[in-house]
């Protein structure tokens, strides 16, 4: 019987022709993650893992991108019902093929936005080291895209989060946030684009962020 204190994990296998089912099965012979969690493993059957939640099965010699973007998109949606429910008290992802969850029929373009329609929460995504967080304002779209969305209101949201989840999440009364320049040399007085003077340094001067800093 699983020791009702550890924290309850679901962990999906993601594309099932991929390296996420090799991934969790090793990761689960590591005594150390054996002993700190409880884990139900959610994907699809046929993969060289044992599931716990199925979401069909794998069928490699007739089934293509479509056929398995179909499953890592249900493993993902069973994982989060888990969560919500209260099942599971969060959730781990292995690595999806994003054009073959499109063909799968999930317009997501990636685990974050999936997340964030199938909870209804605010989102953003962090990358987190011990001594550093970094927080993409805009996530999976063209870099020809990126200037024109990243507007004012989009980082001041995208910063008002983070200051509030640092807070509440990681006990950080006062976040110390930097932001950083779009342009290379953080323009250089306009030289390279405009953006990071008319408008990333406005919004850092009014919520107290430091930067623009170049790269």
């Amino acid at each position: 019987m699983a020791d009702s204190r550890l924290p309850r994990l679901a962990i999906t296998l993601g594309d099932p022709r991929g390296i996420g089912p090799e991934i969790v099965r090793k990761a689960l012979q590591d005594e150390r993650l054996a002993r700190s969690a409880a884990y139900t493993i959610i994907g699809p059957a046929g993969t060289d893992i044992d599931v716990d939640v199925s979401v069909g099965t794998w069928i490699p010699s007739d089934a293509g991108a479509a056929a398995a973007g179909r499953l890592a998109g249900d493993a993902i949606v069973a994982a989060v019902h888990l969560v919500t429910r209260g099942v599971a008290d969060g959730l781990v992802t292995a690595p999806i093929d994003k054009a073959a969850l499109l063909a799968g029929g999930f317009t997501d373009p990636g685990h974050t936005e999936m997340l964030a329609r199938l909870t209804g929460c605010d989102t953003a995504m962090m990358l987190a080291s011990p001594r550093l967080r970094v927080v993409l304002a805009t996530t999976h779209i063209p870099l020809r895209d990126v200037p024109d969305a990243l507007t004012a209101d989009v980082i001041s949201h995208t910063a008002e989060l983070v200051r509030s989840e640092l807070t509440r999440l990681y006990g950080i009364e006062h976040p110390r946030i930097a932001l950083c320049a779009l342009n290379p040399h953080a323009g250089d007085n306009g030289r390279f684009g405009d953006e990071d003077d008319t408008v990333l340094a406005p919004v850092a001067r009014r919520l107290g962020l430091s930067g623009p800093f170049p790269a």
